[in-house]
């Protein structure tokens, strides 16, 4: 038998560019679970394929593909060819996003958003992957790399983007699901219950468990680990140790600390803690 190759993934900040996270992977035998992010995600496919889900479909990039995510989409991952696939993402928040906006192409306070999860268009992925290459480098190519991944940024929203100036109606439901989201992400490292969420949201508990998967995707459970994850990761960048980072976001021990990292990040919190500096 031939020996099984090994999924590889690194997430890292650049040097200057406050708002930005890059991560490059290689992946065979991964599979994302099913999550969101704060940030907008941009993306290129650079070999193999990826199938993922989003907007209660299935799609599926190749080589040369882009993945374009809003803030708060749910979405998973997983390879869709026999040799894996291996990629490359720029992580953006959205302040940074309507800051390159308006610098560059005089847009204003006019908040994008994707249109679409996924798109291909040959040049902007070339660019995208030069912009992150460079931004991989550092050094003496700061400058050239900042300004490269600027400008790739706003052309992809010029050209996949649509303008979010009236901000959408919202709903009694949508309004007391946001008052669970906001509970659960204040409390996220506490024992909270069904009931008490339930409760802050004005619904009963099945009328919320109904509500809330049709408004974000996803179960309550679900969201409760991923914001858990989140504090356990802000928890590993400000220096503490593994064990710790555990205990501060709310899980009972760091090795199942370490699987729920990986199932949303795909690779582990040391590994992670590896790569900021930190022994």
């Amino acid at each position: 038998m031939g020996e099984v190759t090994k999924d590889k993934a690194r997430l890292w900040k650049p040097e200057n560019a406050n708002g930005v996270s890059l991560f490059k992977a290689e992946f065979h035998q991964f599979s994302f679970r099913k999550h969101t992010h704060d940030d907008f995600a941009i993306g290129v496919i650079e070999e193999g394929a990826q199938r993922f889900f989003h907007g209660g479909g299935s799609h599926v990039v190749v080589g040369g593909d882009m993945i374009t995510v809003n803030p708060d989409e749910v979405h998973d991952g997983e390879t869709a060819h026999a040799g894996g696939y291996r990629y490359r993402m720029t992580y953006i928040h959205p302040d940074m996003v309507g800051e390159i906006l308006s610098e560059l192409f005089d847009h204003g306070s006019a908040f994008s958003w994707f249109k679409a999860p996924m798109t291909y268009d040959r040049q902007l992925s070339s660019c995208l992957c030069y912009a992150h290459r460079l931004m991989e480098q550092g050094g003496n190519n700061s400058m050239e790399a900042q300004t490269c991944l600027m400008r790739v940024v706003a052309e992809t929203f010029l050209r996949y983007g649509e303008d979010r100036r009236s901000p959408r109606p919202v709903g009694k439901s949508r309004e007391a699901v946001g008052k669970a989201l906001e509970h659960i992400r204040r409390h996220a490292a506490e024992n909270i219950s069904l009931e008490e969420i339930s409760t802050v949201a004005g619904l009963s508990r099945y009328h919320f468990l109904r509500r809330f998967k049709a408004t974000t995707g996803l179960a309550p459970h679900a969201y409760l680990i991923q914001q858990r994850v989140a504090l356990g990761k802000k928890a590993i960048e400000e220096g503490e140790s593994l064990a710790d980072a555990a205990l501060r976001s709310g899980f009972s021990d760091q090795s199942h600390f370490s699987r729920r990292f990986k199932a949303f990040h795909g690779f582990t919190p040391g590994q992670y803690r590896k790569s900021l500096g930190f022994r």
